[in-house]
């Protein structure tokens, strides 16, 4: 037989569908295997685009659900059921709308304006990792600086993260045996936390302990005890950027985030460094968390012909006692644990310090030289 009539026979009975419904039923009846089926269907075709006069063959796939079953002829279906799933243009029409709305919640949160409402001079403190319910963290000193802030009529406070150690994953599970409180106990401790600090909070970010809490459970705890204090807005898993406007018009913007990229061995402040170098849109001052090590940076950055002096603060950690670091040898570099910043509006400046009782001091100090009450 000649390639010819080969070709023939083999697109006569690949193309039978009603006689040879499988791939299987054709490779049987040429007595070939169901790869050399494939490969012949595929080198016809292939002959078949680049010109040559070959027999055309169907695509089984698209004959596959024509196919008659043997079943067929022998029951009827007759109980109809409904679709659980809503029509598609429904889906598309709740899929477009949440998107949209997630968009915009998102560029809402770009940066969000705050108005400060009294005058004068006015200092926001750097509340450090706090982990509240480690054996080793500093709780009383802790909640003594949140009664500070609490008390004290001009100043505000970032939170950076790590409220808790919240360890509720993996082998991390196995360190909470050595809690002098439950897991629920941690939770009502940073409640009370928040309900001192709340007022005063122009930033809270989670951190990524608080995270796990999400991850594991599909819930952001943190966010909605930020929403029942009326704070959804400035709170954030990873970054927020809040603007604080004074009455006389001037504003002073804070970029707040738990960690950054690019951190070193030798210099704490090596990642928000990079970040103001690389990525400043105009903030005055850059917090950060995450590796309980505390330094700041100043830089001089021109903006719109002018210049401004950047303020890169890395803060440390409440947890003063830390066994993983101890036993992981990582250096220890906490040379401050809360300092503050003091905005003046009078004449535009940023004032850093490494203490927020020093800190305290100088702002109640200028506002009294410029004439406001204490």
């Amino acid at each position: 037989m000649d390639f010819k009539n080969k070709y023939k026979e083999f697109a006569e009975i690949y193309n039978d569908t009603d006689k040879y419904p499988y791939v299987s039923d054709v490779a049987k009846k040429l007595g070939m295997g169901e790869r050399t089926v494939r490969s012949h269907a595929a080198m016809l075709r292939g002959q078949r685009l680049d010109g040559k006069n070959v027999p055309a063959l169907i695509s089984r796939k698209a004959k596959a659900n024509a196919v008659r079953t043997t079943g067929e002829e022998h029951r009827e279906i007759v109980t109809e059921v409904a679709s659980y799933e809503e029509p598609i243009e429904d889906l598309l029409n709740r899929v477009i709308e949440h998107n949209e709305k997630y968009a915009s919640y998102h560029q809402s949160k770009n940066c969000v304006d705050i108005n400060i409402k009294f005058d004068g001079p006015f200092g926001v403190v750097g509340l450090p990792d706090n982990h509240l319910n480690n054996t080793g963290t500093l709780v009383r000193k802790a909640f003594e600086d949140a009664y500070v802030i609490n008390q004290h009529p001009h100043l505000f406070a970032v939170g950076i993260g790590d409220w808790l150690d919240n360890f509720i994953v993996g082998f991390l599970e196995r360190e909470r045996r050595k809690d002098i409180m439950s897991h629920s106990d941690s939770w009502r401790i940073l409640e009370h936390y928040l309900n001192i600090l709340a007022s005063k909070l122009v930033v809270g970010i989670s951190g990524n302990h608080m995270d796990w809490t999400t991850s594991a459970g599909g819930v952001d705890v943190m966010k909605k005890m930020f929403e029942e204090h009326g704070l959804g807005a400035v709170y954030d898993t990873d970054e927020a950027r809040v603007r604080l406007i004074s009455p006389n018009g001037v504003s002073f913007t804070h970029l707040a985030r738990h960690k950054y990229r690019g951190n070193s061995r030798f210099n704490s402040v090596h990642g928000i460094t990079v970040q103001i170098l690389e990525n400043w849109q105009g903030e005055d001052v850059v917090w950060g968390g995450h590796i309980h090590a505390a330094g700041h940076v100043s830089i001089e950055k021109q903006w719109m012909g002018q210049s401004r002096v950047v303020h890169g603060i890395q803060l440390g950690a409440y947890k003063n006692i830390d066994g993983y670091a101890k036993r992981e040898g990582f250096r220890r570099n906490m040379p401050f644990l809360v300092p503050m910043v003091v905005h003046i509006p009078e004449t535009g400046e940023t004032v850093f310090f490494e203490d927020m009782n020093r800190g305290i001091g100088f702002l109640e100090m200028i506002r009294n030289k410029l004439g406001y009450t204490l």
